[in-house]
């Protein structure tokens, strides 16, 4: 857990710079927050639904590709020298 702590901020001023870190961090660990409050509350209840995990493995599989794809497409580019 201590990577995430440390390298969110840091993959951030890389990829977007310093000017709006705290903006985006505020966002960013909002959405990871809310994350970690909820979803342990929406799979119990599809467990509850439907007595398996294994929709709640392949949404939260889904979830990471999806995330996997939307960090990499916002990954730095080369950087204009100025």
């Amino acid at each position: 857990m201590g990577a995430d702590y440390m390298l969110i901020p840091l993959v951030t001023a890389e990829c977007f710079g310093t000017a709006a870190l705290g903006k985006l961090l505020a966002l960013i660990i909002m959405g990871y927050s809310l994350g970690q409050w909820g979803l342990p509350w929406v799979v119990g209840k599809i467990f509850d639904a439907r007595h398996s995990y294994d929709l709640a493995w392949k949404v939260m599989a889904a979830a990471g590709v999806l995330g996997a794809i939307t960090v990499y497409a916002v990954s730095p580019g080369e950087k204009a020298v100025v």
